[in-house]
């Protein structure tokens, strides 16, 4: 990235200088891609991110950039050093890092690199020079806005769980880190993507910066990508799977490279945490019969790719396009019938008792999604509460409904607790049933308000009055903190005599217990709910479980490189044997917590691939088979790629 001169004069001309706006879009979205654990989220913005990281790496950057630049990521890099993730709240870690920043960019109790966005926007046009603003206060704006993308990206690898790459925190320290990093990650991306042509240009380029930089970021990197899926492999593999003699037998050397890098820079965390064995990171036999293997199309960008470098037919390409844009096709029915219920039937406007005026229209500025925290319609910001509103109130593109589901469904249940005798209930049954009903388990929420409102219409009138007031003096309106109902169960001496509406099984089995033992609770005689004690008791049989033979092994041939589908099967089967048997122990409630899917989708996409269809056709049947229960923790996408395979099984052995 060579040096351009300028016509930059002032720092007034810097912070309009098109480099400066470059770095803070790349270095944003490279929080926001890393960040993100699911594979299938991170393709949702891959595109965006490619063109954002290819944007800055092509752009020559003037001295005074540069050196502004570095400043920043110096800077910053000394304040997130010393920043403690792991017991202070992320507004409190901002507020320690930058006090007056908090104040500059009017940060609430929740932030995140959405909201920072936003918030950053407002201070800029506050207080820009070219609006009449101060220049040293623009500075500073500027100056908070990089610390704080920097703070919230580290809190979020905290928060994740990734507890190496949360506690092992390091930052780029000036421009050439950070260049490594947009290169490392572009190489990541195109593997993914099958953009092999372009993965090997970023990995030649990765090759020559890891000569002339030293900084144990570098090695920290790869360490991420190591331990993100090891995903440095998958660089190799897809140069394998092409059958790119030349640039696979060079990548491989790069690589090796990379890898020594990673484990001379290693630092341990803990008595578990050891430096790793280069075989078992990169294992260049494996890769050897990776050489010219099938391949499996997993969206678009793949098979475009695939397609545009000649290893797939003109046929096949077609076929995947229409797939994939099918994939599509079906949020654009979803959002049809939210917007048909809309226009026929319409939503419930006044539920609870918050107040649902607001003060504002909505604006660009309201698309950001409301933080965990602010799970209320009475928590959110003035421009959110106007979305919200015309999200139920005026047919949209359906992602309006998705992005406020969640408040939506805890409005019903404050409403049903808080207002019972107001709220317009046979409008709220009807909506309940519609989404209950019309989108295949996609919207589970309203399954657990039904299974209440049912609860409710078999009180006598007195019992649910003083039921729903229990419930009521029990709420508590302060804003969620991440795992409030958890801490509770699993600490309930420590907690005060509250209990917060939600739509949770947790709350919903508290809520359905006998009305005498919500009296208890509230009375103080009694800390624990009896699904309290059945949760402490499964949890706890599920942690010795995790702690079997059966399930270490499982465990160690699931997280091995090049995985053999036979493996996959044995381990997995009698893993699935136990877990059932252990399932017939827990309180129906909980088997949720078994995530029985997770290893249905497992075993059945390795029993596919030795084209065993009867097994894969039982174990497919079994799951659905199950009760509901065993699915509460089943994502969308997992329900519909089992549900698909048992299709596909049926074809087979019918035929």
């Amino acid at each position: 990235m060579e040096s351009k001169s300028l016509s930059i004069q002032s720092s007034n001309n810097l912070l309009l200088s098109e480099g400066i706006s470059k770095y803070h879009s790349a270095r944003q979205v490279i929080v926001e891609y890393t960040s993100i654990n699911s594979i299938e989220n991170k393709r949702d913005i891959q595109n965006r991110t490619i063109d954002l990281l290819e944007d800055f790496l092509a752009y020559s950057y003037s001295t005074p950039e540069i050196e502004f630049i570095n400043s920043i990521l110096e800077d910053n890099a000394r304040i997130v050093k010393t920043s403690d993730y792991s017991s202070l709240r992320l507004k409190s870690i901002l507020e320690k890092a930058d006090p007056q920043g908090i104040k500059l960019l009017k940060i609430e109790d929740d932030i995140d690199l959405a909201k920072l966005k936003v918030l950053y926007k407002r201070a800029a046009k506050e207080h820009h020079p070219d609006k009449g603003g101060n220049l040293k206060t623009m500075q500073a704006v500027n100056r908070t806005y990089d610390l704080f993308i920097e703070l919230i990206s580290q809190s979020s690898y905290f928060d994740s769980g990734a507890d190496s790459a949360g506690s092992f925190v390091v930052s780029p320290k000036n421009i050439e880190d950070f260049i490594f990093s947009a290169h490392y990650n572009l190489a990541v991306i195109y593997a993914d993507a099958f953009a092999t042509d372009r993965l090997f240009l970023h990995l030649k380029e990765i090759q020559r910066l890891l000569g002339e930089n030293s900084s144990p970021y570098v090695g920290h990197s790869i360490r991420v990508h190591v331990e993100r899926s090891n995903e440095i492999y998958k660089i190799c593999k897809s140069l394998a799977r092409f059958e790119m003699r030349d640039e696979l037998k060079e990548a491989t050397q790069i690589t090796l490279k990379l890898i020594e890098r990673c484990v001379q820079d290693w630092v341990v965390l803990n008595e578990s945490d050891s430096k790793p064995k280069l075989k078992h990171i990169l294992d260049l036999d494996l890769l050897k019969s990776k050489f010219g293997g099938s391949i499996t199309l997993r969206h678009l960008n793949q098979a475009e790719n695939a397609f545009r470098l000649g290893k797939i037919s003109r046929e096949r390409y077609e076929k995947a396009r229409k797939k994939f844009l099918g994939e599509n096709d079906l949020k654009i029915v979803c959002a049809n019938k939210v917007n048909s219920f809309i226009s026929e039937y319409g939503f419930a406007s006044i539920i609870s008792n918050s107040n649902y005026s607001t003060e504002t229209n909505t604006s660009s500025d309201s698309l950001t999604i409301a933080p965990y925290s602010s799970d209320r319609f009475e928590l959110l910001q003035e421009n959110q509460k106007a979305e919200y509103l015309s999200a139920f109130s005026k047919p949209n593109e359906g992602h309006l409904f998705e992005k406020y589901y969640d408040i939506r469904v805890n409005e019903i249940l404050i409403g049903l607790i808080k207002n019972f005798s107001g709220i317009p209930i046979e409008k709220i049954i009807f909506e309940v049933n519609y989404f209950k009903d019309n989108f295949n388990r996609q919207f589970k929420k309203y399954e657990i308000i039904h299974e209440f409102i049912v609860h409710l219409n078999n009180l006598p009138d007195e019992l649910r009055e003083e039921k729903l007031n229990i419930l009521s003096s029990l709420d508590s309106t302060k804003r969620k903190e991440n795992g409030y109902i958890f801490a509770f169960l699993m600490e309930p001496q420590s907690q005060e005599k509250e209990m917060r509406i939600e739509v949770t099984n947790q709350y919903i089995n508290f809520a359905l217990q006998d009305l005498h033992k919500i009296r208890e609770y509230k009375d103080g005689a009694s800390s624990e709910t009896e699904f309290d004690i059945a949760w402490r008791r499964d949890i706890t049989l599920l942690r010795k479980f995790k702690e079997t033979s059966v399930s270490k092994e499982r465990e160690l041939v699931w997280f091995s490189i090049g995985r053999s589908p036979e493996d996959v099967v044995r381990t997995s089967e009698n893993y699935l044997k136990e877990i059932l048997k252990l399932g017939e122990q827990f309180h129906p409630k909980n088997t949720g917590e078994l995530q029985i899917g997770y290893e249905i989708n497992r075993i059945t996409t390795a029993l596919v691939k030795l084209n065993k269809w009867e097994s894969a056709l039982h174990w497919s049947k079994l799951f659905f088979e199950l009760p509901l229960s065993y699915r509460d923790r089943s994502t969308n996408s997992e329900l519909k790629a089992i549900q698909k395979r048992m299709n596909r099984c049926l074809k087979k052995t019918k035929g």
